[in-house]
């Protein structure tokens, strides 16, 4: 028994719907973005022109060229750098983006978000995307030089 996903992508990362045709509530669901009430959908029409997708709003993935979305929080989100507080209405952003947003260059810096006692460290993939939440903390760690020879 064959089962047909539906994919689409926001900001470059491949998500799947098991639907041709769920809500934007069941978009933002599938991509962990609860409750969806905080967040609003976009889908890319053109290269740089949107459309708003309304929470019950039904969008067909099997039309050609629906596949790209963005997503914004509806309000902005705080998180913490270095102890610091900053925010954002990106919820889907990556240590590379944050980095750059607070003067850091990603070539001498990395980032790291801390989760009680874990450490996710970044250092390898600046492009991950991180479904940022309220008060979510990073530290930003200083890159080795690289010894000339």
């Amino acid at each position: 028994n064959y089962m047909e996903k539906f994919t689409f992508k926001v900001k470059n990362k491949e998500y799947e719907s098991p639907k041709s045709n769920p809500t934007g509530r069941e978009l933002l669901n599938l991509i962990d973005l609860i409750p969806a009430e905080d967040y609003e959908l976009f889908l890319k029409i053109a290269k740089r022109e949107y459309e708003p997708v309304q929470l019950d709003e039904v969008v067909d993935l099997t039309q050609p060229g629906i596949e790209k979305f963005h997503v914004k929080r509806r309000y902005e989100i705080p998180y913490l750098l270095d102890g610091e507080h900053f925010s954002t209405y990106e919820c889907l952003i990556t240590p590379a983006q944050i980095l750059q947003d607070n003067g850091y260059h990603p070539d001498k810096f990395y980032l790291k978000q801390i989760e009680g006692n874990r450490e996710i460290n970044f250092k390898q993939d600046l492009e991950h995307l991180i479904s940022l939440r309220p008060n979510t903390k990073f530290i930003t760690c200083k890159k080795a030089p690289t010894p000339v020879a």
